[in-house]
């Protein structure tokens, strides 16, 4: 069995155009995303946590992104996600 190089996943991506239509193609590209995503989260740990993650020595970090966070922070610095909301939740 050999690898997939260039000439085969140009095959397959052709293959995936003609099955789901050029509109479809952004929100399958979307919906894998958020799959790897939560996948990556539930992996590294970041799970559906309702409070920014602490430490010991009392510094918080962003239950999305993992970056730390400000003592008085409201929205990650990085992200933008609202602290202390659900990971996964919709921003607005």
């Amino acid at each position: 069995m050999g690898s997939l190089g260039w000439p085969e996943l140009l095959v397959v991506g052709l293959v995936v155009l003609v099955l789901f239509g050029a509109k479809k193609l952004p929100e399958i590209g979307r919906s894998f995303g958020k799959g790897l995503r939560e996948f990556k989260n539930s992996v590294s740990g970041l799970g559906e946590e309702s409070a920014p993650a602490a430490i010991g020595d009392g510094r918080k970090f962003c239950v999305q992104c993992g970056k730390p966070l400000g003592s008085d922070a409201r929205f990650c610095a990085q992200c933008g996600a609202k602290v202390g909301e659900p990971a996964g939740a919709a921003k607005s």
